[in-house]
Protein backbone atom coordinates (compact mmCIF):
# COMPACT_ATOMS: atom_id res chain seq x y z
CA UNK A 1 0.00 0.00 0.00
CA UNK A 2 0.97 3.66 -0.53
CA UNK A 3 2.15 4.06 3.31
CA UNK A 4 4.55 1.13 2.92
CA UNK A 5 5.82 2.28 -0.68
CA UNK A 6 6.60 5.70 1.01
CA UNK A 7 9.03 3.68 3.78
CA UNK A 8 10.35 1.46 0.96
CA UNK A 9 11.47 5.02 -1.37
CA UNK A 10 12.81 6.64 2.15
CA UNK A 11 15.37 3.62 1.75
CA UNK A 12 16.82 4.50 -1.89
CA UNK A 13 17.09 8.25 -1.01
CA UNK A 14 20.22 9.96 -0.53
CA UNK A 15 20.88 12.27 2.59
CA UNK A 16 21.36 15.92 1.67
CA UNK A 17 22.26 18.79 3.99
CA UNK A 18 19.42 21.05 5.31
CA UNK A 19 19.16 24.31 3.84
CA UNK A 20 17.05 27.14 5.34
CA UNK A 21 14.98 29.57 2.54
CA UNK A 22 14.98 32.69 1.93
CA UNK A 23 12.33 34.96 3.86
CA UNK A 24 13.67 33.37 7.35
CA UNK A 25 14.57 34.44 10.81
CA UNK A 26 16.42 33.05 13.52
CA UNK A 27 16.33 34.15 17.11
CA UNK A 28 12.62 34.85 17.60
CA UNK A 29 12.16 35.54 21.38
CA UNK A 30 9.57 33.51 23.33
CA UNK A 31 6.72 35.02 25.37
CA UNK A 32 4.49 33.99 27.73
CA UNK A 33 2.31 31.28 26.95
CA UNK A 34 -1.21 32.96 25.59
CA UNK A 35 -4.45 32.05 28.02
CA UNK A 36 -6.48 29.26 26.33
CA UNK A 37 -9.75 30.59 24.86
CA UNK A 38 -12.98 29.10 24.00
CA UNK A 39 -13.03 27.95 20.43
CA UNK A 40 -15.96 28.67 17.91
CA UNK A 41 -19.10 27.04 17.97
CA UNK A 42 -19.87 25.34 14.56
CA UNK A 43 -21.77 27.50 12.42
CA UNK A 44 -24.43 25.69 10.84
CA UNK A 45 -25.01 26.86 7.24
CA UNK A 46 -21.73 25.55 6.28
CA UNK A 47 -20.06 28.53 4.42
CA UNK A 48 -16.83 30.46 5.10
CA UNK A 49 -18.33 33.31 6.45
CA UNK A 50 -17.09 37.09 4.98
CA UNK A 51 -15.30 38.49 8.11
CA UNK A 52 -12.93 34.91 7.34
CA UNK A 53 -9.43 36.27 7.24
CA UNK A 54 -6.48 33.74 5.42
CA UNK A 55 -3.81 35.29 6.75
CA UNK A 56 -1.05 32.41 5.54
CA UNK A 57 -0.43 28.95 5.29
CA UNK A 58 1.34 25.92 7.56
CA UNK A 59 3.25 23.47 5.13
CA UNK A 60 3.14 21.03 7.90
CA UNK A 61 6.52 18.43 6.96
CA UNK A 62 6.84 15.02 8.46
CA UNK A 63 11.01 14.96 7.98
CA UNK A 64 12.52 11.16 8.00
CA UNK A 65 12.28 8.79 10.91
CA UNK A 66 14.98 6.54 9.18
CA UNK A 67 17.26 9.26 9.34
CA UNK A 68 16.08 10.88 12.16
CA UNK A 69 15.32 14.54 10.60
CA UNK A 70 12.39 15.68 12.79
CA UNK A 71 8.96 16.54 11.52
CA UNK A 72 8.82 20.54 11.09
CA UNK A 73 6.41 24.02 9.89
CA UNK A 74 6.98 26.37 7.33
CA UNK A 75 4.84 29.35 7.39
CA UNK A 76 4.13 31.24 4.35
CA UNK A 77 2.61 34.86 5.67
CA UNK A 78 0.67 36.46 2.83
CA UNK A 79 1.14 39.66 4.28
CA UNK A 80 4.93 40.05 3.39
CA UNK A 81 5.14 36.79 0.69
CA UNK A 82 7.67 35.42 3.19
CA UNK A 83 7.98 31.85 4.22
CA UNK A 84 9.56 31.08 7.49
CA UNK A 85 11.30 27.37 7.68
CA UNK A 86 11.45 25.57 10.94
CA UNK A 87 8.94 28.07 12.67
CA UNK A 88 7.88 25.70 15.52
CA UNK A 89 11.15 24.79 16.31
CA UNK A 90 12.94 28.94 16.07
CA UNK A 91 9.64 30.24 18.11
CA UNK A 92 9.30 27.44 21.04
CA UNK A 93 13.23 26.38 21.35
CA UNK A 94 12.63 22.52 20.45
CA UNK A 95 11.79 20.35 17.13
CA UNK A 96 8.18 19.62 16.69
CA UNK A 97 9.37 15.54 16.09
CA UNK A 98 9.42 12.37 14.82
CA UNK A 99 6.79 11.98 11.35
CA UNK A 100 4.64 15.19 11.90
CA UNK A 101 1.41 13.85 10.26
CA UNK A 102 -1.25 16.88 10.17
CA UNK A 103 -2.64 20.26 11.30
CA UNK A 104 -6.00 21.39 12.08
CA UNK A 105 -6.86 25.03 12.24
CA UNK A 106 -9.79 25.84 15.15
CA UNK A 107 -10.36 29.15 16.44
CA UNK A 108 -7.11 30.89 17.27
CA UNK A 109 -5.59 27.66 17.72
CA UNK A 110 -3.66 25.49 15.24
CA UNK A 111 -3.04 21.63 15.96
CA UNK A 112 -0.01 19.53 15.15
CA UNK A 113 -0.13 15.51 15.03
CA UNK A 114 3.09 14.10 15.20
CA UNK A 115 2.39 10.37 15.45
CA UNK A 116 5.95 8.94 16.09
CA UNK A 117 5.86 11.27 19.33
CA UNK A 118 2.56 10.75 20.71
CA UNK A 119 2.04 14.27 20.86
CA UNK A 120 -0.54 16.99 19.94
CA UNK A 121 1.13 20.26 19.64
CA UNK A 122 -1.19 23.36 20.14
CA UNK A 123 -0.50 26.70 19.46
CA UNK A 124 -1.23 30.24 18.58
CA UNK A 125 -2.24 30.00 15.10
CA UNK A 126 -0.77 33.42 14.82
CA UNK A 127 2.35 33.56 16.25
CA UNK A 128 2.99 29.87 16.45
CA UNK A 129 3.88 30.46 20.00
CA UNK A 130 2.94 26.73 22.15
CA UNK A 131 -0.01 26.30 24.51
CA UNK A 132 0.20 23.38 25.63
CA UNK A 133 1.85 19.86 24.44
CA UNK A 134 -0.55 17.29 24.87
CA UNK A 135 1.08 13.67 25.58
CA UNK A 136 -1.74 11.65 24.23
CA UNK A 137 -0.10 8.41 26.04
CA UNK A 138 0.21 10.30 28.75
CA UNK A 139 -3.17 11.40 29.30
CA UNK A 140 -5.37 8.50 27.47
CA UNK A 141 -3.39 5.60 27.66
CA UNK A 142 -1.50 3.19 25.28
CA UNK A 143 -4.61 3.48 22.90
CA UNK A 144 -3.82 7.08 22.26
CA UNK A 145 -0.56 6.48 20.79
CA UNK A 146 0.20 7.69 17.49
CA UNK A 147 -2.11 10.36 16.65
CA UNK A 148 -3.36 10.76 12.97
CA UNK A 149 -6.03 13.33 11.96
CA UNK A 150 -8.38 15.40 13.88
CA UNK A 151 -11.48 17.48 13.32
CA UNK A 152 -12.89 20.34 15.17
CA UNK A 153 -16.65 20.12 16.12
CA UNK A 154 -18.56 21.63 19.04
CA UNK A 155 -15.51 22.94 21.12
CA UNK A 156 -13.82 19.48 20.87
CA UNK A 157 -10.96 18.28 17.88
CA UNK A 158 -12.00 14.55 17.98
CA UNK A 159 -8.70 12.84 16.94
CA UNK A 160 -7.91 9.35 15.25
CA UNK A 161 -4.98 7.52 16.87
CA UNK A 162 -3.54 4.00 15.34
CA UNK A 163 -2.39 3.04 19.21
CA UNK A 164 0.41 0.85 20.10
CA UNK A 165 -1.06 -1.82 17.74
CA UNK A 166 -1.34 -4.51 20.67
CA UNK A 167 -5.05 -3.92 19.77
CA UNK A 168 -6.97 -4.67 16.99
CA UNK A 169 -8.66 -1.37 16.69
CA UNK A 170 -7.93 1.94 16.78
CA UNK A 171 -9.82 4.58 18.85
CA UNK A 172 -10.83 8.40 18.15
CA UNK A 173 -11.33 10.72 21.19
CA UNK A 174 -12.84 13.84 21.88
CA UNK A 175 -10.03 16.79 22.95
CA UNK A 176 -11.73 19.56 25.14
CA UNK A 177 -9.69 22.52 23.29
CA UNK A 178 -10.02 24.64 26.33
CA UNK A 179 -8.80 22.43 29.72
CA UNK A 180 -7.29 19.43 27.29
CA UNK A 181 -8.64 17.30 29.08
CA UNK A 182 -10.26 13.73 27.36
CA UNK A 183 -14.10 13.27 27.08
CA UNK A 184 -15.93 10.76 24.93
CA UNK A 185 -13.79 7.38 23.48
CA UNK A 186 -15.16 5.71 20.79
CA UNK A 187 -13.48 2.09 19.66
CA UNK A 188 -13.05 2.36 15.75
CA UNK A 189 -11.51 0.04 12.83
CA UNK A 190 -7.76 -0.99 12.72
CA UNK A 191 -5.56 1.99 11.90
CA UNK A 192 -7.75 4.40 11.87
CA UNK A 193 -6.67 7.86 9.85
CA UNK A 194 -9.08 10.74 8.50
CA UNK A 195 -11.76 12.40 10.50
CA UNK A 196 -15.23 14.08 9.82
CA UNK A 197 -18.75 15.14 11.23
CA UNK A 198 -21.97 15.39 9.75
CA UNK A 199 -25.16 15.97 11.30
CA UNK A 200 -23.96 14.69 14.71
CA UNK A 201 -22.37 11.43 13.03
CA UNK A 202 -18.79 11.05 13.46
CA UNK A 203 -16.83 9.26 10.20
CA UNK A 204 -13.71 8.07 10.89
CA UNK A 205 -11.92 6.27 8.14
CA UNK A 206 -10.25 2.56 9.31
CA UNK A 207 -7.70 1.73 6.99
CA UNK A 208 -6.47 -1.35 8.21
CA UNK A 209 -3.18 0.02 6.82
CA UNK A 210 -4.16 -2.08 3.41
CA UNK A 211 -4.67 -5.53 4.95
CA UNK A 212 -8.14 -5.72 3.54
CA UNK A 213 -10.58 -4.65 6.57
CA UNK A 214 -11.15 -1.82 5.35
CA UNK A 215 -13.92 0.40 6.61
CA UNK A 216 -15.70 3.90 7.51
CA UNK A 217 -17.37 3.97 11.16
CA UNK A 218 -20.49 5.88 11.50
CA UNK A 219 -20.91 6.75 14.99
CA UNK A 220 -23.90 8.68 15.86
CA UNK A 221 -22.49 10.94 18.53
CA UNK A 222 -26.14 11.49 20.78
CA UNK A 223 -26.35 7.12 20.63
CA UNK A 224 -22.90 5.69 20.36
CA UNK A 225 -24.38 3.59 18.06
CA UNK A 226 -21.83 2.86 15.12
CA UNK A 227 -22.86 1.45 11.83
CA UNK A 228 -20.19 0.66 10.38
CA UNK A 229 -19.94 0.65 6.26
CA UNK A 230 -18.05 -1.85 4.41
CA UNK A 231 -17.81 -1.65 0.64
CA UNK A 232 -16.00 -2.87 -1.90
CA UNK A 233 -14.68 0.15 -3.45
CA UNK A 234 -13.34 0.95 0.18
CA UNK A 235 -10.27 -0.77 0.22
CA UNK A 236 -7.91 1.89 2.01
CA UNK A 237 -9.22 5.11 3.00
CA UNK A 238 -7.17 7.75 4.17
CA UNK A 239 -7.90 11.56 4.58
CA UNK A 240 -11.34 12.85 4.72
CA UNK A 241 -13.40 16.20 3.95
CA UNK A 242 -16.78 17.50 4.27
CA UNK A 243 -18.59 19.71 1.71
CA UNK A 244 -22.13 20.55 1.95
CA UNK A 245 -23.12 17.83 4.22
CA UNK A 246 -21.69 15.13 2.60
CA UNK A 247 -17.96 13.03 3.07
CA UNK A 248 -15.17 12.94 0.77
CA UNK A 249 -12.28 10.45 1.54
CA UNK A 250 -9.30 9.52 -0.11
CA UNK A 251 -8.73 6.08 -0.93
CA UNK A 252 -5.30 3.93 -1.86
CA UNK A 253 -7.12 1.75 -3.16
CA UNK A 254 -5.32 -2.14 -4.03
CA UNK A 255 -1.86 -3.05 -5.25
CA UNK A 256 -0.46 -5.96 -7.09
CA UNK A 257 0.39 -8.88 -5.33
CA UNK A 258 3.60 -8.04 -5.44
CA UNK A 259 3.20 -4.42 -4.77
CA UNK A 260 4.93 -2.83 -8.38
CA UNK A 261 1.27 -1.20 -9.34
CA UNK A 262 -1.37 0.52 -7.70
CA UNK A 263 -4.57 0.37 -8.55
CA UNK A 264 -8.29 2.68 -8.46
CA UNK A 265 -7.02 5.11 -6.14
CA UNK A 266 -9.47 8.14 -5.91
CA UNK A 267 -11.63 9.99 -3.86
CA UNK A 268 -14.60 8.78 -2.61
CA UNK A 269 -18.12 10.35 -2.05
CA UNK A 270 -20.23 8.59 1.12
CA UNK A 271 -23.50 10.23 1.57
CA UNK A 272 -24.96 10.10 4.52
CA UNK A 273 -27.60 6.80 3.55
CA UNK A 274 -24.34 4.96 2.82
CA UNK A 275 -23.56 5.49 -0.75
CA UNK A 276 -20.43 4.94 -2.04
CA UNK A 277 -19.07 6.86 -5.36
CA UNK A 278 -15.81 6.80 -6.89
CA UNK A 279 -15.82 10.80 -8.02
CA UNK A 280 -11.98 11.31 -9.21
CA UNK A 281 -8.84 9.70 -9.51
CA UNK A 282 -6.53 10.85 -6.78
CA UNK A 283 -3.51 9.92 -4.88
CA UNK A 284 -3.45 13.03 -3.33
CA UNK A 285 -6.34 15.45 -2.20
CA UNK A 286 -7.00 18.86 -0.93
CA UNK A 287 -10.09 21.27 -0.41
CA UNK A 288 -11.23 24.68 -0.57
CA UNK A 289 -14.47 23.84 1.31
CA UNK A 290 -16.19 23.79 -2.51
CA UNK A 291 -14.06 21.99 -4.64
CA UNK A 292 -11.18 19.14 -4.23
CA UNK A 293 -8.27 19.43 -5.66
CA UNK A 294 -6.15 16.60 -6.56
CA UNK A 295 -2.85 14.86 -7.53
CA UNK A 296 -3.04 11.04 -9.28
CA UNK A 297 0.43 9.56 -9.29
CA UNK A 298 -0.09 6.04 -8.67
CA UNK A 299 2.68 4.00 -8.14
CA UNK A 300 3.74 1.83 -11.30
CA UNK A 301 1.28 4.25 -13.06
CA UNK A 302 1.94 6.11 -16.27
CA UNK A 303 2.86 9.73 -14.73
CA UNK A 304 0.96 12.35 -12.88
CA UNK A 305 -2.05 14.20 -13.83
CA UNK A 306 -3.68 16.88 -12.22
CA UNK A 307 -7.38 17.53 -11.88
CA UNK A 308 -10.00 19.65 -9.86
CA UNK A 309 -13.96 18.25 -8.54
CA UNK A 310 -16.71 20.57 -8.19
CA UNK A 311 -19.04 19.38 -5.25
CA UNK A 312 -21.62 21.79 -5.98
CA UNK A 313 -21.75 20.62 -9.88
CA UNK A 314 -20.25 17.22 -9.64
CA UNK A 315 -18.11 18.09 -12.55
CA UNK A 316 -14.94 17.25 -13.09
CA UNK A 317 -11.88 19.15 -15.03
CA UNK A 318 -8.27 18.45 -15.55
CA UNK A 319 -5.67 20.83 -14.95
CA UNK A 320 -2.15 21.35 -16.62
CA UNK A 321 0.29 23.38 -14.50
CA UNK A 322 2.39 26.19 -16.27
CA UNK A 323 5.52 24.60 -14.03
CA UNK A 324 4.83 21.31 -12.96
CA UNK A 325 6.15 19.88 -9.59
CA UNK A 326 8.77 17.44 -9.63
CA UNK A 327 7.16 15.09 -7.27
CA UNK A 328 3.73 16.24 -5.70
CA UNK A 329 3.07 15.33 -1.90
CA UNK A 330 0.53 17.60 -0.89
CA UNK A 331 -2.32 19.97 -2.42
CA UNK A 332 -4.56 22.42 -1.62
CA UNK A 333 -6.25 25.64 -2.32
CA UNK A 334 -6.51 29.09 -1.09
CA UNK A 335 -10.35 29.42 -0.13
CA UNK A 336 -10.58 32.87 -0.05
CA UNK A 337 -8.63 33.58 -3.69
CA UNK A 338 -8.56 29.78 -5.40
CA UNK A 339 -4.79 30.29 -5.56
CA UNK A 340 -3.67 26.41 -5.51
CA UNK A 341 -1.01 25.69 -3.51
CA UNK A 342 1.42 21.93 -4.05
CA UNK A 343 3.92 21.07 -2.00
CA UNK A 344 6.54 19.03 -3.79
CA UNK A 345 9.73 17.06 -2.98
CA UNK A 346 13.11 17.86 -4.48
CA UNK A 347 14.85 15.91 -7.06
CA UNK A 348 17.70 13.63 -5.72
CA UNK A 349 21.23 14.81 -6.21
CA UNK A 350 22.35 10.90 -6.44
CA UNK A 351 19.86 10.54 -9.72
CA UNK A 352 16.51 10.60 -11.08
CA UNK A 353 14.05 9.92 -7.73
CA UNK A 354 12.53 12.27 -5.21
CA UNK A 355 14.53 12.90 -2.11
CA UNK A 356 12.69 11.99 0.86
CA UNK A 357 15.59 13.96 3.50
CA UNK A 358 16.11 17.50 1.73
CA UNK A 359 14.28 20.21 2.11
CA UNK A 360 11.00 20.17 -0.36
CA UNK A 361 9.45 23.23 -2.21
CA UNK A 362 6.40 24.71 -2.39
CA UNK A 363 4.95 26.06 -5.96
CA UNK A 364 1.47 29.20 -6.11
CA UNK A 365 -0.35 28.99 -8.90
CA UNK A 366 -3.45 30.95 -10.03
CA UNK A 367 -7.14 29.09 -10.32
CA UNK A 368 -6.25 27.85 -13.85
CA UNK A 369 -2.84 26.82 -12.92
CA UNK A 370 -0.87 29.36 -13.91
CA UNK A 371 2.68 29.01 -12.11
CA UNK A 372 2.96 32.12 -9.46
CA UNK A 373 5.84 32.02 -7.02
CA UNK A 374 8.06 29.05 -5.24
CA UNK A 375 9.09 28.89 -2.15
CA UNK A 376 11.19 26.60 -0.07
CA UNK A 377 10.05 24.95 2.75
CA UNK A 378 10.97 21.66 5.26
CA UNK A 379 11.67 18.14 4.86
CA UNK A 380 8.84 15.65 3.79
CA UNK A 381 5.89 17.66 2.99
CA UNK A 382 2.57 16.07 3.90
CA UNK A 383 0.03 18.73 4.47
CA UNK A 384 -0.84 22.02 3.22
CA UNK A 385 -3.18 23.95 5.85
CA UNK A 386 -4.84 27.74 5.71
CA UNK A 387 -4.28 29.86 8.27
CA UNK A 388 -8.08 30.40 7.94
CA UNK A 389 -9.53 32.11 11.25
CA UNK A 390 -13.89 31.69 12.88
CA UNK A 391 -15.21 28.54 11.99
CA UNK A 392 -14.17 27.52 8.53
CA UNK A 393 -11.58 25.26 9.57
CA UNK A 394 -14.27 23.11 11.83
CA UNK A 395 -16.43 22.82 8.31
CA UNK A 396 -13.67 21.61 5.74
Amino acid sequence: MKKFLMSFAVLLAGTLSFTACGGDEDGIDPYEKPTPTPDPTPDTNNKVVAEDVCNGVFIVGSGNMKSAVSGNVTYLDFATGNTTVNMFEKTNGRKLGLTANDALVYGDKVYFFVTNENTIEVCDRKTLKSIQQIRTADLIGKEGAQPRHGFAYNGNVYVSFFGDGSAANGIVAAIDTVKFAVGQKYAVGPSPEGVGIVNDVLYVANSDYGNGKASISRIDLKSGADNQLKHEDITNPCTMTVIDGALYVLDYGTYTADWSKQMNAGVRKITTDGKVEKVIDATFMGSDGKKIYVVNNPWGGNGTTYGVYDAATGKKTDITYSVAPYSAAAISANPMTGDIYIASLNKSAEGDWADYVAPGYLNQYDANGKFVKKYDIGSGPVAIVFNVGKEYHEKK
